[in-house]
């Protein structure tokens, strides 16, 4: 897979699924009809390790549990994470900054995670995403992989929206280490 990011410069990775930073959700999907979670996986490919240091969610709703914002370690591929949210490597709450509702979200959410020191190895896969309150931002399908917590289980999106796939478009602005 090919992975499309901007290095805007010796000490900064940016990663958007819609591809261009700040791509804007098309449509929305709910956490009661679409999925509790939504995820993607991506691979540290810079030939640097990464410390992931803001992510950035397209999302409306009430202040997320523990496990508003996660993260997975070195999962070996595109894959779904190993486990459900509640095994995440890293997690952390965060309250939407719209705690309205918004369909399609119009406002990313920027959550602050440089405290974490969540460090990602050179070449590693890791999966990373957030909690869905009420709406959770999606695009048409671009051949980039995500996933939604439905039903006890990570389920691929392109395999249950019609038009056949929509994406959720996270941000991560890491800090390139080493």
């Amino acid at each position: 897979m090919v992975i499309l990011v901007a290095l805007a410069s010796a000490e900064d990775f940016e990663y958007n699924t819609g591809g261009v930073m700040g791509t804007m959700p098309t449509t929305g999907g709910s956490s009661s009809g679409w999925g509790e979670w939504f995820v993607t996986t991506v691979e540290n490919d810079t030939g640097h390790d990464l410390v992931l240091t803001k992510f950035g969610f397209p999302c409306c709703g009430p202040t997320t549990g523990d496990y508003g914002w996660i993260v997975w370690e070195d999962v070996g591929s595109i894959i779904y994470p190993p486990t459900q949210a509640s095994g995440a490597d890293f997690y952390g709450s965060f309250t939407p900054a719209d705690t309205g509702y918004t369909f399609p979200p119009d406002t990313y959410t920027y959550v602050d995670v440089s405290a974490e020191d969540i460090v990602i190895s050179d070449g590693a896969f890791f999966c990373f995403g957030y909690d869905v309150t009420d709406i959770g931002g999606q695009i048409d399908y671009n051949g980039v992989e995500t996933w939604a917590w439905y039903e006890g289980a990570w389920d691929p999106d392109q395999g249950w929206v019609e038009p056949p796939s929509w994406r959720f478009t996270p941000t991560t602005t890491p800090r390139l280490t080493g």
